[in-house]
């Protein structure tokens, strides 16, 4: 059996032992809750990327002749220019007065907050003389249905709905869309004094109603 001297010495080394494995456990569990807020964020951002069918897309640059990509990412731009975050042109076209003069712009907001970007398009359709096209939710909300009613030139409201694609990179499972979607068209006819019409896309059958 050791000295009194030596089970201090024994006891001081414990001590120093347990707050070190405290420390460590405090660190790494701080580590893992900035882990997983940072999936969190990551995921929340993923979930405002959803990507537009390419046969959607096929038909509506037919039609339109799309020169910009106002909503994108280098991995899911539809466009040879595009604006997002990497872009060489832009990296947020919401910080814009208005988008390009030399054409149609397309647009596939993130579904949380479509307002910005029906504004955006209307005020680039006012200076630009430039038709743009935006796949939206319709009733987003009261306000968003407001001014695309009344500042939009044509709502094609799609059947069969869009069955977006999942974001690159992305774990979420894939799913059916649920909700209603549109093409909301903005062109320098737009006339704010007269309620905007509403057409039936039956896309995938060439039928516009």
């Amino acid at each position: 059996m050791g000295t009194k001297k030596e089970v201090d010495r024994i006891s001081d080394h414990a001590r120093v032992k347990i707050r070190e494995a405290r420390k460590r456990n405090q660190k790494a569990r701080i580590a893992k809750a900035k882990h997983d807020a940072r999936e969190r964020l990551d995921d929340r951002e993923l979930r405002q990327q959803w990507r537009t069918p390419p046969e959607l897309f096929a038909l509506l640059d037919a039609e339109f002749h799309f020169v910009v990509d106002v909503a994108a990412r280098a991995e899911n731009a539809l466009c040879e220019e595009w604006y997002g975050p990497g872009s060489p042109f832009f990296s947020d076209a919401r910080a814009m007065s208005c988008w390009s003069h030399d054409g149609s712009c397309f647009c596939n907001p993130g579904f949380s907050d479509p307002m910005p970007w029906h504004k955006l398009a209307w005020q680039t359709a006012l200076h630009g003389g430039v038709s743009v096209a935006l796949v939206g939710l319709v009733g987003a909300s009261q306000a968003w249905y407001e001014f695309v009613y009344f500042h939009s030139s044509e709502i094609r409201v799609l059947a069969p709905r869009a069955q977006y694609l999942k974001p690159i990179g992305s774990k979420i499972k894939p799913s059916s869309n649920m909700r209603e979607t549109s093409i909301t068209i903005y062109t320098p006819e737009s006339d704010p004094l007269t309620p905007t019409k509403t057409r039936l896309w039956k896309w995938k059958e060439g039928i516009l109603l």
